[in-house]
């Protein structure tokens, strides 16, 4: 199976959001790993720059999906944590003629919109959190104060 990606265009927090969503909607299957974490990809057909269009990794201390859109060399990476309620999103230009690597590193907590993310984009990736551990069955860990 392949998701459809947008081609050109630097995708929002909302649709990456989205995207996390959609690719949770087609049930992926889980491998567990040694140290307990859990994990689950999409690969990309042979021969793409990327080896993977969805990496997923979750474990009781942080939830993170990876997709990549091949056309564009662009990486995007979201992080979610449980323990200090808060999110992070980084996207990668992996082009060989790009200007920078790093298109954009931002965090915040879930309680605390501001310049960086929306309130809106904070519920939505505290909701995705959220998706993720009870998808993956792990029970997150607890909030550090």
């Amino acid at each position: 199976m392949v998701m459809k990606m947008p081609k050109k265009l630097i995708l929002t927090r909302l649709e990456v959001i989205a995207k996390a969503n959609e690719y949770l909607d087609t049930k992926p299957l889980i491998s567990i790993e040694n140290d307990g974490s859990k994990t689950s990809e999409l690969k990309n057909p042979e021969g793409s720059f990327y080896s993977g269009e969805y990496d997923v990794f979750v474990y009781e201390r942080y939830a993170q999906i990876k997709f990549r859109v091949n056309d564009d060399m662009l990486e995007y990476q979201l992080s979610m944590m449980p323990w200090s309620m808060s999110a992070s999103m980084n996207i990668w230009n992996d082009a060989p003629k790009a200007k920078s690597s790093i298109v954009e590193m931002r965090i915040s907590r879930f309680d605390e919109p501001g310049d960086t993310w929306s309130a809106e984009e904070l519920e939505e990736a505290r909701k995705l959190m959220y998706r993720m551990y009870e998808y993956y069955k792990i029970v997150p860990c607890a909030q550090e104060q």
